[in-house]
């Protein structure tokens, strides 16, 4: 019998929500509204950081003292 994509994903462990800087408690960032050729304003993030070292990250980024954000 063949195997739908959803049982395929469920098998190999897939998550959609995996850990990363973006979905981390310790996460910051300022918001900052900038032009978009389509629309009147767009929000971007800007000045992306880790809480716990205040350093620079990017938003797919992780460590292993990611905790996942209340949603």
């Amino acid at each position: 019998m063949k195997k739908t994509v959803n049982q395929i994903k469920q098998e190999q462990g897939f998550d959609k929500k995996a850990p990363m800087c973006n979905n981390c408690k310790y996460f910051t960032y300022d918001e900052v509204r900038g032009t978009h050729f389509y629309d009147e304003y767009r929000v971007y993030q800007k000045n992306l950081r880790c809480a716990i070292g205040s350093f620079a990250v990017k938003s797919t980024n992780w460590c292993k003292l990611h905790e996942r954000k209340q949603e």
